[in-house]
């Protein structure tokens, strides 16, 4: 980045960044992006400020960061942690995920994104590590008859919306918990605005999801898919929703207890989550 006054091209991107990092980004940011990352950094209009925020970036701060949102973590859910995090530098790319493959977790966290306040980035690190904390547990898959080691790709394919739900739920509840006092829309991965818009459309969003819900499937990805909930409705719309209830099922089915309910299967939450009402 110091030699980088200007945004880089595609060739010094690749040579200087993206090769050499992918020994431990090669699931994330592969050399062929370079072209398109390039083209979009040139497009960043405060390439200057985000350029003097990653210069002033302390490496141990960011550890020490990170090793004390997996200690609240691990004694939320009071269990320990297996697997690897990578922090690096995205260019906003990408800010978190924690990818599940073979029984271990491989967690990537884009420490460049909004890290100078440390809201989002703390939140964000909680609700990725929550994600370890859930699906590592053997029994939430053997509910559903699936292999608890099974691929990245078997996990992708073979999750029920059911799981994914409550999954997604857990880790914005758990990031509440573990990072207190923020600006709720934060929790959710939403701004003021978008938080707003999904409550007023809670019945719309309430009735796609239990309509997924209710099919039994593992198609989640159409949950994404935020034309179907109304009018310029936001990315993670149903995330909103997820968190709120997983909110409500953890006091509802375990008394608030997260160790009780981490290794639960979520197949025994479906009656609840479709009896759950937004905003009620």
């Amino acid at each position: 980045m110091e030699r980088w006054e200007k945004p880089p091209d595609a060739d010094s991107l690749l040579k200087d960044y993206l090769i050499p990092a992918q020994p431990v980004l090669d699931v994330i940011l592969a050399p062929l992006e370079a072209e398109g990352i390039a083209a979009d950094l040139k497009r960043m209009k405060d390439w200057r400020d985000y350029r003097t925020s990653i210069l002033r970036m302390d490496p141990l701060r960011e550890e020490e960061r990170l090793r004390g949102h997996l200690l609240s973590v691990e004694n939320l859910f009071d269990l320990k942690l297996k697997g690897e995090v990578t922090l690096f530098g995205a260019f906003k790319y990408l800010d978190g995920y924690a990818r599940f493959d073979s029984g271990t977790h491989r967690v990537f966290l884009g420490i460049d994104e909004s890290f100078e306040d440390g809201a989002y980035i703390d939140i964000l690190t909680a609700h990725e590590l929550s994600h370890v904390a859930r699906e590592s547990r053997p029994t939430v898959w053997e509910g559903f008859g699936l292999n608890p080691i099974m691929t990245q790709d078997e996990f992708t394919e073979l999750q029920p919306v059911i799981e994914h739900v409550f999954g997604e739920g857990l880790s914005c509840a758990a990031s509440e918990v573990i990072v207190p006092g923020q600006d709720p829309w934060l929790y959710a991965y939403q701004t003021q605005a978008t938080y707003a818009r999904v409550l007023e459309q809670s019945a719309q969003v309430g009735e796609v999801i239990k309509r997924a819900l209710a099919k039994d499937t593992s198609d989640y990805g159409l949950l994404y898919q935020t034309r179907q909930y109304g009018l310029r409705m936001p990315a993670f719309t149903h995330y909103v929703w997820a968190w709120h209830w997983v909110r409500q099922a953890v006091n509802d089915l375990a008394h608030g207890n997260y160790p009780e309910i981490v290794p639960q299967c979520s197949k025994e939450f479906r009656s609840h989550a479709l009896a759950f009402e937004l905003g009620k």
